[in-house]
């Protein structure tokens, strides 16, 4: 529409019309409606303005000749103004609705001939877009073709290559199963052997380990990520430093040191390394290894020197056994020999009083001997193992009672008081013949150091699942040095009694070792001329 346009458009037809309007008023019968009529129609077909410049224009040209007629013809005719008005008025709505419609008409006119235009431009579109399809049909015509031949050699060449893929992945599976199998069996090897593997890339510090170094060190594989770094916190920190042992001028390394198991333990292992490849400058690249765990034939070694040290304990208890045997059994012997001979040769010439005397010799003789046998045999029953260990209960107080009752007789020779303190709800577990024979013991060697009027003690108390058991006298005492010798073969010690007693020297060796057997230990107290007190634990019977 044109009066869309601009607002100058719709001014320029309005003079336009108007100047029309006058024009037909001073050229046109002013009573000819045709000639208003094909104004309006002339104007509005030329303009083509469409209905609303139609209307506007019909009232424009309706209206300037009734003004006209208005002022000029009734001056002529002497009608009034408004006859005047009147008689012009159906000629001003013929013209309003001419033009009107005229310019309806025009409308649809220019909507048509504006549609026709889009359709001849949309076909002309249509029949470019179909060409163009049609071209592009060809072009792709031409690169499916060009496509089609292309995808034949190619698809040709890639037969060809999965041919030869297929080829190398045939290889590639059989490589893979004898690695596998070659895997299976280093693995087996490994295990069989107790070796460890280890490879490091020195370049970017990356590390890789077989499943048996997590083994010993008691970890499940990919536990933990391994590096260098770990691996050496690893290491026992008195051992740390065998890591500078290391050259990397040398091609194969030899190391020990203990390493510390998820358990907290520590395991010796040997290492054994080899530089497989260096840089141009020379410098390690790669490093492989292998660990060994060693702890058994550490073990080994460190029983075997508890066996050695054993060993020449006991060859020198063997040495100081026979040495024993020959210089305390001679001795005594010498001396029975001598008395027998007196007895055998001069029975004629001696008093009844002298045979007395000489018989009682024989007899103390005899009984130091007696004693010195069965020390002995009982010492060397115990390093063979012919005493076997079997706790039971045992009522110390009673036990203690009955051995004080053996020794009565001796102790009342020297006017000794012995008493026993043992409370009767005493029970210990311990066996029975090692019990007796270490009280027996150390109540003997109290009697035999104790002056005439001296008095023995034997008394207990309880420390946790022990009991203490102590043999205190008012005897002569030792001194630091022969506190020193006691309790070992290599160092016995004889000394007489007050009484001048002989005694064996076995009896504490003896007591040690039963007192260690049976779960406890033995120790002394003692100083000059204030007695001694010998004190050994001895485990408490629990229900």
């Amino acid at each position: 529409m044109i009066f869309q346009k601009s607002n100058k458009l719709f001014i320029k037809h309005s003079c336009v019309i108007a100047f029309f309007a006058l024009f037909c008023v001073f050229f046109s019968p002013i009573h000819n409606y045709l000639g208003y009529t094909a104004g309006a129609l002339l104007l509005a077909g030329v303009l083509a303005g469409g209905w609303f410049f139609g209307v506007w224009g019909g009232v424009i040209y309706g209206f300037t000749p009734i003004i006209i007629n208005l002022v000029f013809y009734s001056r002529y005719t002497g009608l009034s103004l408004r006859d005047t008005f009147f008689m012009s008025l159906p000629a001003y709505l013929v013209s309003i609705l001419t033009g009107a419609l005229t310019g309806i008409i025009s409308d649809i006119l220019i909507k048509y001939k504006i549609k026709t235009k889009e359709l001849e431009e949309k076909q002309k579109e249509l029949n470019d877009e179909i060409e163009n399809k049609i071209k592009v049909e060809k072009e792709l015509v031409a690169i499916r073709s060009n496509l089609e031949a292309l995808i034949k050699v190619r698809t040709k060449k890639l037969e060809e290559t999965l041919e030869i893929l297929e080829h190398e992945y045939n290889i590639q599976n059989i490589f893979k199963e004898r690695l596998l199998i070659n895997e299976e069996r280093l693995n087996i090897a490994l295990d069989i052997s107790k070796y460890a593997l280890w490879d490091l890339k020195i370049q970017d510090n990356s590390m890789y380990i077989s499943p048996q170094y997590y083994k010993m060190l008691g970890y499940e594989p990919d536990e933990f990520i391994p590096s260098p770094d770990l691996l050496r916190s690893f290491i026992h920190p008195e051992d740390i430093h065998v890591l500078s042992e290391v050259k990397f001028g040398k091609e194969n390394h030899l190391l020990e040191y203990r390493m510390m198991k998820k358990t907290r333990d520590w395991v010796w292992v040997i290492e054994r390394s080899k530089i497989v490849s260096r840089s141009s400058n020379g410098r390690p690249q790669r490093v492989v290894g292998i660990l060994i765990d060693n702890s058994e034939r550490k073990n080994y070694e460190k029983q075997l020197l508890i066996y050695t040290e054993e060993l020449k304990n006991l060859n020198i208890s063997k040495d100081k056994f026979f040495s024993i045997i020959s210089h305390d059994l001679r001795g005594p012997l010498q001396g029975l020999l001598g008395i027998s001979e007196i007895l055998s040769d001069d029975t004629g010439d001696l008093t009844r009083k002298q045979i007395a005397v000489l018989a009682n010799e024989l007899n103390k003789t005899v009984k130091n001997q007696f004693n010195l046998l069965t020390n002995l045999l009982e010492w060397s029953r115990i390093q063979t193992g012919a005493i076997k260990y079997a706790p039971v209960q045992i009522a110390l107080s009673v036990l203690t009672e009955q051995i004080m009752l053996l020794f009565d007789e001796n102790a009342k020779q020297k006017s000794i008081k012995l008493e026993n303190t043992i409370e009767p709800n005493k029970i210990v577990k311990a066996d029975n013949y090692m019990l007796n024979s270490v009280i027996r013991n150390l109540l003997s060697n109290a009697i035999k150091f104790t002056p005439s009027n001296g008095k023995i003690i034997i008394s207990s108390h309880t420390e946790k699942d022990f009991e203490i058991v102590t043999v205190s006298d008012t005897g002569v005492g030792m001194s630091e040095k022969e506190l020193n010798k006691l309790f070992a073969i290599e160092n016995k010690l004889s000394n007489p009694g007050t009484a001048n007693e002989k005694g064996t020297g076995l009896g504490l060796i003896l007591c040690k070792e039963f007192v260690e057997t049976n779960g406890g230990k033995i120790w002394v107290e003692s100083k000059i001329n204030q007695g001694s007190e010998f004190h050994f634990t001895v485990p408490v019977y629990k229900q």
